[in-house]
């Protein structure tokens, strides 16, 4: 492998047939899996492939408390520990249902009641990772708050929420039957599946590869510039899209008239206009990215002291993204201007003005 993965926990390990074994399922069906002869098979079966227009990423989906080793070339490569999602079984957790806590936990049931425990022992082991949480209810079907939370499910539903929030989770509850695992996905503020989904895919793992092949590191350790990152990435991808300055025209043995050289001159002049205002521009695009980044990070430490509910924190990631969907189409509206310059219609650059 040429970069080590990121490592995103799954469990609790003891629910081998239960929320954790079908949630896991339900991700390696969604996302690609790896095929690589640098590591096992076992390992590669667990490997999932991340790939959306701003970067890519390895991830090695893996139990709670298990110890993987990457086979790179001979030698042993141990992935950074990124993410953890705890998962229990929504309807073993509605508190109005008589449940035998013991034989739940005999039998490998995982209600949320049990993550506790799951929790301390997966900070115990430094597996619960930094840039990804998720606390996910699993449900066989579309069900009611009743059904899921019981009579009270407001209150259970801010238990719940309160409880992860005081150790940096996202609380969700998804479906994963058939019809569960295909909905949402189009939505803008997703839930259930979709949303642990989108989390996944939107998460700038350490493990990832922007636009133009550099890596980013976030968390504990050394750790690059992701605003840095993100300014050489988006200036590759203008440089791509030919946004550079023209070539001066080459000089000929036909001297050429007055009224020639003075429209030559004009146009010179014009195109030095248009280069410096794409430059500033590009710079206000820079400083728009910058200050997202900062943003992005505030928002991430205030929901992890618990500064935001869990609305407000979805709200505002939300538009975050939005925003960087914003600066991503400034990007193409741009490559629209740069094909009109080459003979395109100004109508085609309408939608941008």
């Amino acid at each position: 492998m040429t970069a080590n993965p990121s490592m995103l926990r799954i469990g609790p390990s003891t629910d081998n047939a239960g929320a954790s074994s079908f949630l896991r399922t339900a991700l390696l069906s969604h996302f690609e899996t790896m095929s690589s002869s640098s590591i096992s098979p076992e390992e590669a079966s667990k490997m999932l492939t991340v790939t959306n227009r701003y970067f890519s990423a390895q991830l090695l989906l893996e139990d709670l408390g298990s110890v993987p080793n990457c086979n790179d070339g001979g030698g042993e490569v141990m992935a950074k520990e990124d993410g953890i999602i705890l998962v229990f079984d929504a309807l073993h957790s509605n508190p109005d249902r008589v449940v035998d806590g013991s034989a739940a936990a005999a039998s490998g049931v995982s209600t949320f009641d049990g993550l506790t425990a799951v929790h301390e022992k997966a900070t115990s082991l430094d597996q619960c990772g930094e840039l990804l949480r998720l606390c996910v209810g699993i449900s066989m079907g579309e069900m009611t708050p009743s059904e899921l939370r019981g009579t009270k499910h407001e209150e259970e539903y801010s238990r719940r929420v309160l409880w992860c929030l005081d150790r940096g989770y996202e609380y969700l509850e998804a479906d994963l039957s058939e019809e569960g695992r295909q909905k949402g996905h189009d939505d803008r503020d997703k839930d259930g599946f979709a949303r642990v989904v989108e989390a996944i895919a939107t998460t700038v793992w350490s493990s990832a590869n922007m636009g133009n092949g550099n890596s980013t590191t976030r968390g504990g350790g050394a750790t690059t510039s992701t605003t840095r990152t993100a300014k050489e990435a988006l200036l590759s991808n203008m440089e791509e899209k030919g946004e550079s300055s023209p070539p001066a025209p080459s000089s000929t043995d036909d001297s050429p008239s007055f009224d020639q050289t003075n429209d030559d001159k004009r146009m010179s002049s014009k195109k030095l206009e248009t280069d410096t205002d794409k430059e500033a521009e590009q710079e206000k695009v820079f400083e728009d990215m910058e200050k997202l980044l900062v943003d992005v990070s505030k928002i991430r430490e205030a929901s992890k002291a618990g500064g935001f509910t869990d609305e407000e924190r979805r709200k505002r990631a939300g538009d975050a993204a939005m925003l960087m969907m914003g600066l991503m189409e400034k990007f193409e509206c741009d490559d629209d201007s740069q094909e009109d310059d080459y003979g395109a219609s100004s109508d085609d650059n309408s939608i941008c003005e």
